[in-house]
C-alpha cells in the first residue's frame, strides 16, 4: 500500500492525488453512461403460454372444411356420370426380353 507522505507533502504530491481523483470521477461518470445507454445487454425474453383451446378450435375448424370438401366429392361421384379411361398398370406390361436372347434369335 502506498504510504501517504507527512503533511508538508510536497506539492506535486497533491497534484497527483487531485489529478488521480479526477480521472476516477470521469470514469465513473462514463461507466454510468454507458449502462444508462446500453441498457441490459440481452433482450428479456417474452416467453408465451400456448393457448390450447383456441388450437383446438383451429384444428376443429380445418377438419370441418375437410369434412365438406369430403361431401362435394362424393356427391359429385355419386350423382354425376364421370369417364374413365384405363391406360395400363404395371402388371399388365410384359417383362422385357434380355438383350442376349434378342441377339440370339435374330430378325
Amino acid at each position: 500500500m502506498v504510504q501517504s507522505p507527512r503533511l508538508g507533502a510536497s506539492p506535486a504530491w497533491r497534484r497527483l492525488c487531485i489529478l488521480l481523483s479526477v480521472i476516477a470521477g470521469l470514469l465513473t461518470i462514463v461507466a454510468i453512461e454507458l449502462a444508462l445507454l446500453l441498457g441490459p445487454s440481452l433482450p428479456s425474453a417474452q416467453a408465451q403460454i400456448p393457448d390450447s383451446g383456441a388450437q383446438r378450435r383451429e384444428m376443429i375448424d380445418e377438419l370441418r372444411q375437410i369434412e365438406r370438401r369430403l361431401e362435394d366429392v362424393s356427391r359429385v361421384l355419386r350423382t354425376e356420370v364421370l369417364k374413365v379411361r384405363v391406360i395400363g398398370t404395371d402388371t399388365d406390361k410384359k417383362p422385357a426380353d434380355p438383350p442376349a436372347r434378342r441377339a440370339r434369335e435374330g430378325p
